[in-house]
């Protein structure tokens, strides 16, 4: 520091140092409250992952619940068929927490372009509680009922005990959707009452043709 910077430090009053200290503290309070939004909406926001995929239920007297679930794709499975074993055709939906909060899972669906379908199977499995880093999976099909290539593996999600959708991509699709659907009934409606008075007013033109023509 140059011997004028020093002077001009000793000549700055004590206002002049308030002033400087109440903007440090300023930004310094603003950047502390950025921080525990940025934290409190994007760090800490649950993030919920779901992956649904098709999976084979094969009897084990190795493992407690009497079965095992190995990936329709894994080559166990084929030369489990192969050699004639008795095997199960499931769905299988995994929910991963990669949030930092605790997540309750409610329901799991699937999401259609008309309608939402809730499969039977998986209400004996709702609901349960996700810690952070931890996952959950449900079984479609786990007694028979299911084939394979029967249900598209796209568009599964979960709701959690807050209501909301996940994964995320899912619940501003779901919105998007919701929102032209009330766009779309009102142009119908809007339609549909254009179209009736279009047919009045064709009506009463005709009558006044036709009384018209007889005077």
């Amino acid at each position: 520091m140059t011997a004028g910077e020093l002077s001009r430090l000793r000549g700055m009053s004590r206002t002049d140092w308030a002033f400087f200290l109440g903007i440090y503290a300023g930004s310094v309070s603003t950047l502390g409250t950025l921080w525990v939004l940025w934290s409190g909406v994007f760090l800490d926001r649950a993030r919920i992952v779901v992956s649904p995929r098709e999976a084979a239920k094969i009897p084990s007297h190795q493992t407690p619940g009497g079965s095992i679930l190995v990936d329709r794709e894994a080559p166990i499975v084929e030369s489990h068929v192969k050699a004639g074993g008795a095997y199960t055709q499931v769905l299988r939906v995994d929910v991963k927490n990669r949030g930092r909060r605790v997540a309750q899972i409610v329901q799991v669906g699937q999401a259609a372009s008309s309608q939402h379908v809730i499969f039977s199977d998986f209400l004996p499995q709702l609901s349960f509680d996700l810690p952070p880093g931890h996952g959950h999976f449900v079984v479609n099909g786990a007694n028979g009922g299911y084939e394979w290539g029967a249900t598209p593996l796209k568009r599964f999600y979960v709701l959690d005990g807050a209501g909301q959708i996940h994964p995320l991509r899912e619940r501003y699709r779901q919105g998007t959707e919701k929102v032209w659907q009330r766009v779309w009934g009102n142009l119908c409606s809007v339609g549909q009452t254009g179209a009736k008075v279009w047919r009045r007013g064709s009506r009463a033109l005709r009558r006044i043709t036709k009384w018209r023509n007889a005077k």
